[in-house]
């Protein structure tokens, strides 16, 4: 977490905002499109500091065998 503390309705606005996101990524992904998805990702990623980096991969590993 990012030490922001986050208010009821702010907590409820994002997870609006992520079941909206979850149902467009699923619909475009229909089409063969996932731009969105991985510009998230992209993102996400890149907003990473280098132990949460680590902890993702670990977590690539063990739970879906990446390497």
């Amino acid at each position: 977490m990012n030490g922001l503390k986050r208010t009821p309705a702010q907590i409820k606005h994002r997870q609006e905002l992520c079941g909206n996101l979850l149902d467009t990524i699923l619909e475009s992904s229909d089409n063969g499109d996932l731009s969105l998805l991985e510009t998230l990702i992209d993102e996400y990623v890149y907003r990473l500091n280098e132990d949460e980096l680590e902890e993702l991969q670990k977590d690539l590993r063990e739970d879906y065998g990446y390497e």
